[in-house]
């Protein structure tokens, strides 16, 4: 893992020095604790056979049971502190992924699908959970633990010391050769596991374009492909982490071997004692075991590589929307100025070209054209959404790249033609980032014509929608969206093919609750359902991104007959 990612996990943890200084002192003593162990037994040992003092042997076996509650006790110290410490790291990473994700702009999500986004919070979080909350703490302890065994052993018997670390080089290259391989493989299991997620959470979100398509057998045959594919990898990082774990437990054993072989004679000669092989055995162990940890911990880092750089590319994404400006205009006049734009990922397709007009307070207009003309972007760039590529738009003859983004989009309400409702009640949508009372409440659900059928469910109001809003039909969905936008009390309204669900009579009936509910607001219907452009005050007319005519509706239909083939043709299909 690069040293600038382990430092900016590591300073995500000292934002807690109290807990973190703690838990280090009680690591620090835990380890002292374990390493006085082999000191006791070898005390105990020399005190039965060379000693055979049975009062020294009730006093040593005292001192290991105090010793062992002390260190129990600063284990559990240490565990709970470096767990919290995780768990709070990971809350906070969390926090902030969240917190920088959500104003970036809408081309960043474009490029993104939803469910690797949610991967990456979900199962990317969690590796990093486990190497900051265990595997740091229990690495720290096995540094400890190897350099207060490996001095211990040099002060008894520097020339077996010698010949134990003879094990230590061949460790040393093993790892890293296995670390990269390991690392190499959790990346591509901790993708090929995002993309399978990610296309089957776009099959369940879209489960009924699925089922009409009969496509489940396909989605279930890819997810079963992904899944196949992963475990195809995680087999292979399986099979060569337990080559790694094998060589590291062979490495240790025969350097267990060879003391044992070695003490053993000098125990036979006089030169060491049995008690003192003892504790040279124990410390052996405790070294050979805290380079086992160590491998574990070194390819826990491996695998939390992957999760950590792409969690961090979130957090280091920036917006191509700057919001700078601190403008707040009262006037809402709305004016593009030459305005020509294509969209990042189509450069070379232009959407629209120079497009110049300006949207005045109060007056109710449509824009019109074929799909495809850039009838919706030139919604997208009001609420800067996109910049524009070259020309200007300005929101109260100020540029809205020098008006408060939160102001700007505070003031202009979109409702799309398929709005998006979230899980939870119908009031709660329609209150969705609104304050208010319920006398405003009710009356914008009568005008906008949501009473018309929440009155006849047993829940009225409080029933619940489903994720997304399935549970009610797409008339409905447009109506609580349209509710919901005019409970913001905009200054603009942007309708994009909004009413294209509803009758006549209830796209009559919305328009007017527009009026009357907010009588002051510019009314931006962007559609070619003559139904709608007919109550408008003002048609543009847009052809392959050119305004081509702006006028009144009946005065374009008596003088454009591209408009009038246009009207002509989606008469039809009303």
């Amino acid at each position: 893992m690069a040293k600038g990612q382990i430092g900016r996990l590591l300073s995500m943890v000292a934002k807690y020095p109290i807990r973190v200084t703690v838990s280090i002192i009680a690591l620090l003593a835990a380890s002292a604790a374990s390493l006085l162990y082999p000191q006791v037994v070898e005390s105990g040992i020399d005190s039965a056979i060379s000693q055979q003092a049975t009062d020294r042997l009730t006093e040593i076996g005292w001192l290991f049971v105090v010793l062992v509650v002390v260190h129990a006790g600063l284990v559990w110290i240490r565990h709970y502190l470096m767990s919290w410490l995780g768990e709070r790291v990971v809350a906070d990473l969390r926090v902030s992924v969240v917190k920088n994700m959500l104003p970036l702009d809408v081309d960043w999500f474009a490029s993104r699908r939803s469910g690797e986004l949610v991967g990456r919070l979900a199962a990317d979080v969690t590796v990093i959970e486990n190497l900051v909350g265990s595997q740091l703490s229990l690495g720290l302890r096995n540094i400890v633990m190897f350099i207060g065994a490996f001095i211990a052993l040099l002060i008894k018997d520097w020339q077996l010391t010698v010949i134990m670390l003879a094990i230590v080089p061949p460790v040393v290259f093993s790892a890293i050769f296995f670390g990269k391989l390991l690392r190499k493989l959790s990346k591509r299991l901790q993708d090929d596991l995002a993309n399978t997620n990610a296309e089957i959470q776009e099959a369940i979100s879209a489960i009924t374009t699925v089922q009409s398509f009969v496509q489940e057998p396909r989605f279930a045959n890819n997810y079963q492909n992904g899944i196949e594919t992963y475990f195809t990898t995680a087999k292979k990082l399986i099979a060569w982490r337990s080559t790694f774990f094998s060589a590291m437990a062979i490495a240790g054993y025969i350097g267990v071997g060879i003391i044992i072989f070695l003490g053993g004679k000098r125990v036979i000669e006089g030169s060491l004692k049995p008690g003192e092989l003892t504790a040279f055995l124990i410390y052996t162990f405790m070294i050979a075991g805290a380079m086992g940890e160590m491998a574990s911990l070194w390819g826990g880092i491996q695998k939390a590589k992957g999760a950590t750089e792409r969690l961090f590319d979130i957090l280091d994404s920036q917006s191509s929307i700057v919001d700078t400006g601190d403008k707040r205009p009262e006037d809402p006049t709305i004016e593009l100025r030459n305005v020509s734009f294509s969209y990042p990922s189509r450069k070379d397709v232009p959407i629209l070209r120079s497009v110049s007009h300006q949207f005045l307070p109060g007056k109710r207009y449509a824009v019109v054209g074929e799909s495809g003309t850039g009838k919706s972007t030139v919604a997208k760039l009001i609420l800067r959404f996109y910049e524009s590529q070259s020309g200007i738009v300005l929101f109260g003859k100020e540029n809205v790249q020098d008006v408060a983004l939160s102001y700007l989009r505070d003031n202009i309400a979109l409702v799309e033609q398929e709005p998006i409702l979230f899980s939870g009640t119908i009031r709660d949508n329609i209150l969705f980032g609104s304050r208010t009372d319920e006398k405003a409440l009710q009356r914008t659900v009568e005008l906008c014509q949501v009473a018309k059928f929440t009155n006849t469910l047993p829940d009225k109001l409080e029933t619940l929608v489903g994720e997304r809003g399935v549970q009610l039909s797409g008339g409905q969905r447009q109506r609580v969206a349209i509710a919901r936008a005019m409970l913001k009390r905009p200054k603009v309204v942007i309708l994009d093919e909004a009413t294209s669900h509803l009758d006549q009579v209830n796209e009559r009936n919305v328009s007017q609750a527009l009026r009357e509910l907010i009588p002051d607001a510019t009314i931006i219907a962007i559609s070619h359902r003559p139904s709608i452009v007919e109550l408008m005050d003002e048609s543009v007319f847009i052809i392959n991104g050119e305004i081509a005519a702006v006028g009144p509706h009946q005065e374009l239909l008596a003088t454009s007959s591209s408009y009038q083939e246009l009207m002509a043709k989606y008469e039809k299909q009303l």
